[in-house]
């Protein structure tokens, strides 16, 4: 039987095995308390309001958790720990949003272009991942946009 990352002729994947998250107030709740993030940019309505971003927002790293499984459903578990992940935020994921995450094969056989985008279509998360020689336990190195500058009066959320 051909392995996760092979198709039945034994040839690599030429995409990622796509992997879906809703993500909802109750999920981002429980991710919050998980990694004991209590950023009020996350968890509270009126501070959120208050801020360049409009209303309450997921974690980013909330947002890899499909990328990860699509990896995973793709190159099998054992895998993982020789990828290495070059990603960049892209827009806000709210409560109520459904995303996916998927990738195509770059011509160098050992990296994807990966990303994980909104119902609409819209990407929130772009990047590459690149399988090493070595396994890298799973590393990230994001990049994220450089901020507008502020409107005089609003507040920004602590970074």
């Amino acid at each position: 039987m051909a392995g996760r990352s092979e198709t039945a002729a034994g040839q690599i994947r030429s995409s990622l095995i796509e992997s879906s998250l809703k993500v909802d107030d109750a999920l981002i709740r429980r991710y919050a308390a998980m990694t004991r993030d209590g950023n009020p940019l996350h968890l509270d309505p009126a501070f959120a309001a208050a801020t360049p971003m409009g209303g309450i927002i997921a974690h980013g790293t909330l947002l890899l958790a499909p990328l990860w499984q699509a990896l995973e459903q793709t190159l099998g578990r054992e895998r993982l720990a020789g990828i290495v992940l070059d990603i960049r935020f892209k827009r806000p994921v709210r409560p109520g949003d459904v995303i996916t995450a998927g990738g195509t094969r770059r011509r160098d056989g050992r990296s994807y272009d990966v990303w994980v985008e909104a119902a609409d279509g819209t990407r929130v998360i772009e990047g590459t991942a690149l399988s090493t020689a070595t396994p890298a336990r799973g590393t990230v190195r994001t990049l994220v946009q450089p901020r507008k500058k502020p409107k005089p009066g609003s507040r920004r959320p602590p970074v």
